[in-house]
């Protein structure tokens, strides 16, 4: 039989196998049955069924965390998303939205209004 070629965690193409693994599977299963409410609600008192597993210690930072249990939370969408923009060095950020736009499209602001050229 022959040997499966190791997944590289620090590469996009690699987190996307790694999530489509029946190891991740089978981990993220177990998590969701023995908390299905999500773990960031409930310190609030809410009971809001989980539907997401979430990686405390990013599987990029640190790809041995990437199975153990005790690194994984039951989250809801919501949170899930949350937290993930919240942490997410690349997330697009107004802030950031508007820097890319402005090299993009070279935006010059006049008192009146708005002129822009394309870099081609």
């Amino acid at each position: 039989m022959p040997k499966k070629k190791p997944i590289v965690l620090s590469t996009a193409a690699g987190r996307k196998k790694f999530y489509q693994s029946p190891e991740w599977r089978t981990m993220r299963r177990i998590k969701l049955v023995n908390n299905p409410f999500c773990e960031e609600c409930a310190k609030n008192g809410l009971l809001i069924p989980a539907v997401d597993c979430h990686h405390i210690t990013d599987i990029k930072d640190d790809p041995t965390k990437a199975l153990k249990y005790d690194n994984l939370m039951s989250l809801c969408k919501g949170c899930h998303s949350t937290i993930t923009y919240n942490t997410n060095s690349n997330a697009l950020h107004p802030g950031r939205f508007t820097e890319i736009l402005n090299k993009k499209w070279n935006f010059s602001e006049n008192s009146k209004s708005v002129n822009f050229s394309v870099d081609i």
